[in-house]
């Protein structure tokens, strides 16, 4: 049985809509009369799995003429979903939770394939939100509804009430939207928002930083992960003011971690691994994310204070400046393998901090070194120098620890000290002592 009306889909309608405006153009009362003509069961939410070859039929379409608009690549059992034919996670898309622009529709007379993203909440061309609930009935939007912009109770949705939406948010979605759409994205943020390097994402690369971004903004705050409109939300402050927003995001992501682990020292790596392997690591190309690594990384290096960044994350990034460098880049720098860089660090001799009091990990501290050489000339142990000095062995300890004493020469062994650093001590206590 063939329907009555067939009205063609347009090259960037949203499939679930088209069914809606199949159902308005044959009167029928909702989507599932369509569907049990077509042999399909009726409880269809929206998702990747609809086998579009009977709808065809009944249709009187050529096989796959439905296809540039399905949900999945190649049959109802493929498991990858797809948005007018962009990979995507099938997570990403709206399904049973239809929403649309009612400005839009009066316009277009469809809805357009953007409105099938899940974190599509609101349309930037006309600046408003996107309606989810019918006002008349309290119900939440249905797919099987009788047309477009008529909720399954009966009410009108052409003219129910927009809340305002925040511009930083607005632009985020114009390039989800843009992106959807395969429509040339803005390049310009008066917000601050990153603007070139979202565009340069893909669509699977960009949700799934939004949903990261979002995610774990709400972890923070110890709320659930599906709040769709907070989440957008959240992720549109983490990328507006480039690259101040993430930051503050990695500051408040920092405390949060800190105060589930009291008692433990955490690594850069151990504090934020769940955003950085959400974001960076698993899955997205890395050149789509490589602004996010970059400041990720250099965050940790400019600002997080409880621990280091290990130096496998720093790829292409440089430490010049930077608080801390790794011990294997000090060793480097100072031409000595990393085991004598840290035998140094235990015995003092180069300015390095502990950071990790389990298993007594150290990072140098960023600048100009001032590295003992070994050099010819008489060793002396601990009483023969404070004998040459003529003071006691406790206060000679206690002034090399804190820098007074400046170890400049190796002698015999670590611990023991060059008569030309006594000399140079001893000169320097007589300069003062002449001064005065």
């Amino acid at each position: 049985m063939l329907l009555v009306r067939t009205p063609l889909p347009y090259s960037d309608e949203s499939l679930a809509g088209f069914m809606i405006r199949v159902t308005e153009a044959n009167g029928y009362e909702s989507m599932a009369d369509i569907l049990s003509m077509a042999g399909v069961s009726n409880r269809w939410r929206g998702g990747w799995k609809l086998e579009l070859g009977h709808v065809e039929k009944i249709l009187n379409f050529s096989p796959g003429q439905l296809r540039a608009i399905s949900y999945t690549k190649s049959s109802a059992q493929s498991a990858k979903g797809l948005l007018l034919g962009q990979d995507i996670s099938r997570m990403h898309l709206a399904g049973a939770r239809p929403r649309v622009c009612p400005d839009c529709v009066k316009e277009l007379g469809y809805i357009s394939a953007n409105w099938d993203l899940r974190f599509m909440l609101a349309c930037p061309r006309h600046r408003r939100s996107a309606v989810f609930r019918c006002l008349e009935c309290g119900k939440p939007l249905s797919l099987y509804r009788p047309k477009l912009l008529e909720c399954s109770c009966g009410a009108d949705l052409r003219n129910l009430p927009a809340e305002p939406v925040e511009e930083h948010v607005l632009e985020l979605q114009a390039v989800l939207a843009a992106k959807a759409l395969k429509q040339e994205c803005p390049f310009e943020s008066a917000c601050g928002l990153p603007m070139a390097d979202l565009v340069a994402m893909s669509l699977r690369t960009l949700l799934s930083t939004v949903a990261g971004l979002g995610a774990q903004k709400l972890e923070n705050l110890g709320m659930g992960v599906n709040v769709l409109e907070l989440m957008v939300g959240h992720a549109a402050d983490a990328l507006s003011q480039w690259p101040e927003g993430f930051r503050a995001l990695l500051r408040e992501t920092g405390a949060a971690a800190n105060q589930r682990n009291q008692n433990t020292t955490l690594s850069f790596r151990k504090a934020f691994g769940g955003l950085y392997d959400g974001l960076v690591k698993r899955g997205p190309p890395s050149k789509e994310v490589e602004f996010l690594r970059k400041t990720f990384v250099e965050f940790g290096l400019d600002e997080w204070t409880d621990g280091y960044v290990d130096h496998r994350l720093l790829r292409g990034i440089s430490t010049d400046g930077r608080r801390f460098q790794s011990i294997s880049h000090l060793a480097k720098d100072l031409g000595v393998m990393p085991s004598t860089a840290r035998r140094w660090a235990r015995e003092g001799l180069v300015p390095m901090t502990e950071i990790d009091h389990a298993t007594r990990r150290y990072v140098g501290v960023a600048g100009p070194v001032s590295v003992p050489r070994r050099a010819n000339g008489k060793s002396f142990g601990d009483r023969e120098a404070s004998a040459f000095l003529g003071i006691p062995v406790s206060v000679l300890k206690a002034l090399r620890v804190s820098g007074h004493f400046e170890v400049r020469h190796i002698g015999k062994t670590l611990k023991s000290f060059h008569e030309a650093d006594l000399r140079s001590f001893n000169d320097r206590c007589l300069a003062v002592v002449t001064a005065a």
